[in-house]
């Protein structure tokens, strides 16, 4: 596994290509996954293309985000990221993900694609997607 130092600006994410870039996503995420240490995964759907990683922050000046571990998928037409996923009927992880249809404004349909984002051991395993159950976020509820 090869790790390799990404500096970011305050309140920005290495995996998020900023305004006015030639490759800009149709849809992204980034989330902390702990507190105590500080690990992200970021999301990105660029053109038919997701890229999925695993970052954990590296103490320095500044500090940096380090890659260690991601994973990419082909996204079809209707697909988006879900980032509130689980394996229990009302998920509240913020460890797994998946590809989702995108087939209503107040639900997601079944995944196609489910992955864990493992913080203890820095790795991203893929998951049955038939485990796993996505809410979507509403951040003003």
């Amino acid at each position: 596994m090869t790790t390799r130092p990404v500096d970011t600006q305050p309140g920005s994410h290495p995996r998020v290509p900023q305004a006015g870039s030639s490759s800009v996503p149709r849809d992204s995420a980034t989330w902390l996954l702990t507190d105590q240490v500080k690990v992200a995964g970021s999301a990105v759907i660029i053109g038919s293309r997701l890229v999925l990683t695993l970052d954990t922050l590296a103490k320095g000046t500044p500090d940096r985000w380090l890659s260690v571990d991601s994973a990419s998928a082909q996204v079809l037409p209707n697909e988006t990221i879900a980032i509130s996923c689980g394996r229990t009927p009302t998920p509240v992880g913020n460890d797994t993900v998946a590809l989702v249809p995108d087939v209503a404004p107040s639900y997601y349909g079944p995944p196609r694609l489910a992955w864990i984002l493992d913080a203890a051991t820095r790795r991203i395993r893929s998951a049955a997607p038939d485990s796993i159950q996505c809410a979507r976020d509403f951040p003003w509820e």
